[in-house]
């Protein structure tokens, strides 16, 4: 099952071009209109601002799963050091951190 998620990590590291600008839309400025459309505005800028901070979430977390790979610590949790279950591996080829640790993680932020 490693291996599976071990190739899959590969894949998304090759289709995420690390240094590549990311396509964020930047929402139309407009002064015209009522104050609706200047809300939507508003909100397709936060939107899109969100879109950006996941892209790039996901590329730091690919760099990290891939270094993991060069250390052959791949497939153990990055906090706890224990393996990390083959179905969470097969679902997030690009996590470092078994169940427990990232919701402890989680719970911290």
């Amino acid at each position: 099952m490693i291996a599976a998620s071990e190739m899959r990590l590969r894949q998304l590291a090759s289709e995420a071009v690390p240094g590549a600008p990311s396509l964020t839309l930047v929402p139309e400025l407009r002064t015209d209109g009522d104050e609706g459309d200047l809300a939507q505005v508003v909100i397709d800028g936060e939107i899109a601002q969100r879109v950006a901070d996941v892209r790039a979430s996901l590329q730091d977390q690919l760099a990290r799963a891939l270094d993991r790979l060069a250390l052959g610590r791949y497939g153990y949790c990055e906090d706890c050091g224990e393996a990390i279950l083959a179905e969470r591996m097969e679902f997030a080829p690009e996590t470092t951190t078994c169940v427990g640790c990232q919701a402890r993680r989680d719970r911290a932020r």
